[in-house]
Parts: structure tokens; C-alpha cells; sequence
């Protein structure tokens, strides 16, 4: 598999022997992390953004609103990556800003509880109140009614994913549309991909954050925690998948989105050559992630206007 040059380049800027999930404490991987952030170029400017506390759920969950110069035509409520151990509304910032900015949608950004502290279910229920927060509020919070739409990175796309799940089986709230990047959909890694190490996220890092997240085995087959899991996808909103070609995730993301376009569901799937893990929020601002940006937005576009 060949990189992206553009990505290759960027990896090549990354310090050598930088430790991994997993290799140093998480206190440590977090404040690397916070470091990558406050480093990074700031993200598009907006009208308005704003930190409020979603309530009525098991727990207050921090959110942050995003309002784009333009009208929105949407509210998309974003969970971030990291393996449900790692990121905030601080590391998710730059990344909300992009996907408001380019998908003309509020963006809510969900800071929920993370592992091994809180491992699952705590992340699924701070996504579900957060959701439902945004239900209720989303017309005061930007002015007007407007669809709902779930999405996320990773991590993210996987509680996208279990969000829409839920959704659909408490009878709302009704979501638009979903956007599962590069999104973890099954707790095991394909064995298929035994030979393949990729550039970022390798099996050591994956098996590592499953394991803080599911810390019981009868987790693993659990909707919630893999919505491949779910023996019915039948019923669920309008889907675009993206895959990485060097990424352990791809195949299971690939037959997530197989399994929803054989359940009925109007589905999309990308996948992107010379990319790897989490390309699109890492640089945002690279051409690979300019196109994928726009494949999201002409999807957006279907969903909303029942064009699909």
C-alpha cells in the first residue's frame, strides 16, 4: 500500500520513537495529545461557539456548539476519536470547526466520559443524553428547526453508529442522516489484515483500547459496544462510510456499510487510497481529506434534499 505523499510527508515530521497507546500512562498520552492541539493551526473562524452541559441524563455530559458563518442547514451532533480513552472538546475543536465550516451544520461537539475510568457503557450513555439534549434544545440553541444528524470519528463513528441504533429503537429522535469515518464496528481486529501494519493505530494500539473500554467479555457482543453486533439494521437513516486503505478498520467498516445497504438502508462508502487512520480530522486541511470533505458534503446534500 502506498501512502498519500502528503500524508507521507506528514508522518515523516512526526518525533522519532514517539511512545504509543499503551507504551507510557494515559495521563501522559492525554497531555501529548493536548500539546498536538494547542500546536495545531486554528480551525475556520465561526458566528458563535459556545460551552453548555447537557442534563438528564446519568450524567451533566460538556458539549460545545459550533455556528457557521453560513446558515446551517443541519445540527450534527459529533462524537471525537481516540479510542474511547483519549480526547476532549479542546483536541475535537479544530476538527468541529472544518465539518461546520464545510458541511454548513452546527456541530456539537460531546465530551464524553472517557476509559479506563469510565469504561463501557458510560460513553453510550453521555452520547445518548447528548443527543437528546441536542433534540430538545437545538432550535433555541441556533434559531431554528433543522435536521439532526449524527457523526463521528473512530471511536466517534462507532458511537455515531450505536446512536442511530438507539435511535431507532426508542422511536427518536428522528436523525437525518449518519457519518461513520473510519469508524470501529466490531471488537476484534480482521485476521485477515495479520501481515498488514499500518502507519498509524496497529493491532498493539487497537487490542490495548478495547481493553480499557470492555472490561467485561459478554461486552463485546453487545450493540452498543459493536454495532455489528445488531441483528437488525433495517430502519436506520441514510449512512456515509469512509474507510482508510492503510487501516486495520477498513474491512469491518466495509461490511458495516454491505450489511446497511443489505438492510435497506441508502448507504455511501468510501474508501480512500494512501489513506490512513483518522486522516481526515488529523489534516483536515490536506487534499485527500479536501475530497473527502466534499464526498461528505454532496452525501449531506442527498440525505437532506431525499435525492439519494
Amino acid at each position: 500500500m502506498k501512502l498519500d505523499p502528503q500524508i507521507e510527508a506528514m508522518l515523516a515530521r512526526r518525533p522519532p520513537n514517539a511512545p504509543r497507546p499503551g507504551q507510557v500512562p494515559i495521563a501522559a498520552l492525554r497531555a501529548m495529545m493536548k500539546g498536538a492541539a494547542q500546536a495545531a493551526p486554528p480551525g475556520p473562524d465561526m458566528v458563535r461557539v459556545e460551552d453548555h452541559v447537557a442534563d438528564g441524563g446519568v450524567h451533566p455530559v460538556p458539549v460545545r456548539l459550533y455556528v457557521p458563518k453560513e446558515q446551517p442547514r443541519a445540527v450534527l451532533v459529533y462524537f471525537h476519536g481516540g479510542g474511547f480513552v483519549l480526547g476532549d472538546l479542546d483536541f475535537a475543536d479544530r476538527t468541529a470547526r472544518f465539518y461546520a465550516d464545510h458541511w454548513r451544520c452546527a456541530v456539537v461537539s460531546v465530551d464524553y466520559r472517557l476509559a479506563p475510568e469510565h469504561p463501557f457503557p458510560a460513553a453510550v450513555e453521555d452520547s445518548l443524553a447528548a443527543l437528546n439534549w441536542v433534540a430538545k434544545n437545538s432550535e433555541r440553541l441556533i434559531g431554528r428547526a433543522e435536521p439532526l444528524i449524527v457523526g463521528g470519528d473512530s471511536a466517534g463513528g462507532n458511537l455515531a453508529a450505536v446512536m442511530a441504533l438507539l435511535a431507532r429503537d426508542a422511536g427518536g429522535p428522528q436523525i437525518a442522516a449518519q457519518i461513520l469515518l473510519n469508524p470501529t464496528t466490531a471488537p476484534t481486529v480482521d485476521p485477515q489484515f495479520e501481515d498488514f501494519e499500518p502507519p498509524v493505530l496497529g493491532r498493539p494500539e487497537l487490542v490495548w483500547f478495547m481493553e480499557q473500554y470492555l472490561v467485561r467479555p459478554e461486552d463485546a457482543a453487545d450493540p452498543r459496544a459493536a454495532p455489528s453486533a445488531s441483528p437488525d439494521l433495517t430502519g436506520l437513516p441514510p449512512a456515509f462510510v469512509l474507510t482508510s486503505e492503510a487501516d486495520l478498520l477498513r474491512k469491518e467498516g466495509e461490511a458495516y456499510a454491505l450489511r446497511l445497504a443489505q438492510s435497506g438502508v441508502l448507504t455511501v462508502v468510501r474508501r480512500y487510497l494512501g489513506g490512513h487512520h483518522s486522516f481526515l480530522p488529523q489534516a483536515p486541511e490536506l487534499a485527500i481529506s479536501q475530497r473527502a470533505l466534499g464526498d461528505v458534503d454532496r452525501f449531506l446534500t442527498g440525505a437532506l434534499e431525499g435525492s439519494l
